[in-house]
């Protein structure tokens, strides 16, 4: 609620569960609070000024205003549409939270000095300084240091940074047991066993654990089955094969090729 608010930083390796933890939020703070979701997914090649306009449309759709024009979502005028939204919140700006999700996709070298990529980190910047009061909360999939100097010289510059990691083995083996609650009676050589295999990682945690699920359930929820060692080992090739997109993208995110020949 302070009156100047230093942007916030989410950042972890793919798939670790930043953008879940993002769209979370909402549920965990007051809700006379104003969320406002917004994926920079696929947006770095974009105008700057179409990136505005759906951004304008996010916020006009969640706090149940009329939607700006185009010609309103340009650099210059774009102030004037945040200046109606905190209007529209009683002029409280600290209400205002923008989400900003996949935020690091416009940190790239596209070409065009037009382009949001080129243009968005620095106007950001600048809005943060006009608007000190509404919450701005980005998420990035890659290290800080491997940022660009744009990036922390205009936005991490006395930003707050947290790193998302994995989940210790006892919240793995709480949400095996809670989740799976009345189903699935897992032994403690069996969560040892998911925790040995997965160390915490979230999407790692999530593929076995569904295929475990698939495995013993046979489409029956009304049975209650035993869950051993021998059923987590006889789960790692499926999971392996059925999840293998998401982990492409756990691979594709390590930067050595050491850890990439490890995994």
């Amino acid at each position: 609620m302070a009156e100047h608010r230093a942007p916030i930083l989410l950042h972890g390796q793919r798939r670790i569960g930043k953008s879940s933890i993002l769209k979370q939020i909402p549920h965990r703070l007051p809700d006379d609070f104003a969320f406002v979701y917004f994926d920079l997914q696929g947006t770095a090649a974009m105008k700057t000024d179409q990136l505005l306009y759906g951004l304008g449309l996010a916020i006009s759709d969640r706090l149940g205003i009329d939607p700006p024009e185009r010609e309103d979502c340009v650099e210059d005028r774009f102030p004037a549409v945040l200046k109606r939204a905190v209007e529209s919140l009683g002029g409280h700006q600290e209400k205002l939270v923008l989400l900003f999700d996949e935020f690091d996709v416009i940190d790239h070298s596209v070409k065009g000095i037009e382009v949001a990529a080129s243009r968005f980190i620095p106007y950001l910047a600048r809005l943060i300084d006009k608007f000190a009061g509404i919450g701005y909360i980005l998420v990035v999939g890659r290290k800080t240091e491997e940022l660009s100097p744009e990036f922390f010289g205009s936005l991490l510059r006395g930003s707050v940074t947290k790193q998302i990691g994995r989940l210790t083995e006892s919240q793995v083996n709480g949400l095996a047991r809670r989740l799976a609650a009345g189903n699935l009676n897992f032994d403690e050589a069996s969560l040892g066993r998911i925790y040995f295999l997965t160390k915490g990682h979230p999407f790692c945690t999530q593929a076995l654990c569904n295929v475990i699920w698939n495995v013993t359930m046979d489409g029956d929820p009304r049975l209650s089955v035993s869950v051993t060692r021998e059923t987590v080992d006889c789960s790692l090739s499926e999971a392996l094969e059925l999840w293998s997109n998401g982990l492409n993208w756990v691979y594709d995110g390590m930067s050595k090729p050491s850890y990439r020949l490890v995994l």
